[in-house]
């Protein structure tokens, strides 16, 4: 199973990683601050859904070919995050 990325848990996020928290996908979400992260996976009991602090490094490296990243950063991060995709090939 790929792995969903989702960067970024403010609140027109939530419905969205709770949806796909709920439905046993893999899932990381991403934020600036790791209990916003949290917060926004609380209610999952399930070993495949996770919560980091954003670092644009560390995603790098965890994103893999075939991945999907959701990206609700500011317009600035798009760039940075579409040439992330392209060179992992990702979605």
């Amino acid at each position: 199973m790929k792995n969903i990325h989702w960067l970024g848990s403010g609140l027109s996020s939530i419905p969205g990683i709770r949806r796909l928290a709920s439905n046993n996908h893999n899932l990381t979400v991403w934020n600036r601050t790791l209990a916003k992260a949290q917060k926004s996976i609380d209610h999952v009991n399930n070993d495949n859904v996770s919560a980091q602090t954003f670092n644009i490094k560390e995603i790098v490296e965890k994103v893999q070919q075939g991945d999907i990243i959701v990206s609700q950063l500011t317009a600035s991060m798009h760039l940075d995050i579409a040439k992330i995709c392209l060179e992992k090939k990702c979605h």
